[in-house]
């Protein structure tokens, strides 16, 4: 694992776009398109909003969601609304395509079925974006829900899952940490002393979700902090 830390967010954010730019243009000489996860939350925002300005022909990315709430799409804590407003719209020539996690918020077996048939078009991702939460969990699988602790198992043949959160909104769908690790590029994105102490701290805490993340020894994902 590899841990990069800054100064401040604003320039982990500049080191970030960079790194993924470089990806992206990498990624698509070898091949037609490349797909991206990003995570919810407010962590990301100045992330999102900074990709938005680079000149890049974005038409040969796909971009996808870590997770979501299970809210309609115009409902104020929906995460595809975020990277709508945030990112998406703000592309006018040349936009991604953009592939929700949230096509029916009453009805998971509804979601389901419009969700297997984009699944593939998604494919496995070139590059995913984490976040992290304070009380250790990431994506949307949670401590103490049994629901999350399936979806965090290795041996977990499902791409996504639907969890239930601690706070409201609680109905989550998410993707299983089985197809995240499967990315060619895995970075945390976190923010904070608070974050940070509790990836040092691993082996003198309960374990939480994140330490999937941590502990994996078959994958080799990166850090971006800053305080």
């Amino acid at each position: 694992m590899i841990k990069n830390k800054f100064k401040n967010k604003e320039k982990l954010e500049d080191e970030l776009v960079d790194r993924i730019v470089s990806l992206i243009k990498e990624s698509n000489i070898k091949k037609k398109k490349t797909s991206i996860l990003f995570s919810g939350g407010s962590t990301p925002s100045g992330l999102l909003e900074k990709l938005s300005d680079v000149k890049l022909n974005w038409s040969k990315v796909k971009v996808g969601l870590v997770d979501d709430r299970m809210v309609d799409v115009e409902n104020k804590f929906s995460n595809a609304k975020m990277i709508q407003e945030l990112f998406i719209s703000k592309i006018k020539k040349l936009p991604p395509q953009f592939y929700p996690l949230v096509f029916d918020h009453e009805n998971e077996n509804e979601n389901t079925k419009q969700l297997n048939k984009i699944i593939d078009e998604i494919g496995v991702p070139d590059i995913t974006i984490l976040g992290m939460g304070s009380d250790g969990h990431f994506a949307s699988l949670f401590p103490r829900n049994k629901k999350s602790e399936r979806g965090l198992l290795l041996n977990n043949r499902n791409a996504f899952c639907y969890t239930t959160a601690p706070s409201e909104p609680k109905e989550r769908i998410s993707f299983t940490w089985s197809f995240l690790r499967k990315s060619a590029n895995l970075f945390l994105f976190i923010t904070g002393e608070e974050k940070m102490a509790l990836i040092d701290l691993i082996y003198k805490r309960d374990e939480l979700p994140i330490d999937s993340f941590l502990i994996d020894d078959e994958i080799t994902p990166e850090i971006f902090w800053a305080p």
